[in-house]
């Protein structure tokens, strides 16, 4: 087994895809390898990316939500621009028949629940029950780099979700990770991703540094004189 189908065995993209809140994320993790890492990986790993994609748009009937929507459109369109055309035909044609089963699911779902909209103080009820922080807290479902595990992992809250990890270890460092940076880990491994979250950590600080130099510019402009 190489080491690119070995790390990317470890992303468990095929278990992701069945989880709601984690479809529309691998979906895009999906894209990204496509195309940005598919025609430089080994024969046996292009096979199973592409049966993965298959399995990411059979599974869009399942996700009825407009992010998961969304990221199966953009796997389409990666997939059109990675694959031979043969593979791209059948790729098109499992779409669309996903999109009418997607549909008439929808339909079927809202006709099911009818008009069962709840009155607007028992909205504005709810939603005072519901503190910031909680709110924020749902939607912290990412990926992220955990020293611990040493290991890509699924972030919950900003913390790894491996039962086995030990957040109070001092190797238990976090560095979330984004969609494209899955293709520089598949490519090149842990190195280049945590090098890479370094320097662009990095370049958001140089921002902050440079805007402390200006109070005191400002406060020169307010004591010279006026003429």
């Amino acid at each position: 087994m190489s080491n690119r189908t070995e790390r990317y065995q470890k992303l468990c993209l095929e278990e992701s895809l069945s989880r709601i809140y984690q479809y529309p994320i691998a979906c895009k993790e999906l894209s990204f390898i496509l195309r940005g890492a598919y025609a430089n990986l080994p024969k046996p790993l292009q096979s199973l990316v592409f049966q993965h994609t298959l399995t990411a748009i059979r599974l869009l009937p399942e996700m009825q939500t407009g992010s998961a929507v969304a990221a199966a459109h953009f796997l389409l369109q990666s997939a059109e621009a990675a694959f031979p055309k043969q593979k791209k035909s059948l790729v098109v044609t499992e779409f669309k028949q996903a999109k009418v089963a997607h549909k008439r699911r929808s339909k079927a779902h809202r006709e099911e629940k009818g008009p069962s909209q709840l009155p607007q103080d028992v909205l504005v009820h709810i939603f005072c029950l519901l503190d910031l922080q909680s709110l924020i807290s749902a939607g912290l479902v990412c990926r992220g780099y955990c020293g611990y595990c040493d290991m890509i992992v699924w972030l919950k809250n900003l913390k790894c979700s491996n039962r086995q990890c030990d957040p109070k270890h001092e190797n238990a460092q976090i560095k979330p990770i984004s969609p494209h940076q899955i293709v520089d880990y598949l490519m090149d491994g842990y190195t280049s991703v945590i090098s890479s979250s370094d320097s662009d950590s990095e370049s958001d600080e140089e921002p902050v540094s440079r805007l402390w130099a200006y109070p005191k510019d400002i406060r020169r402009i307010e004591k010279k004189p006026l003429v």
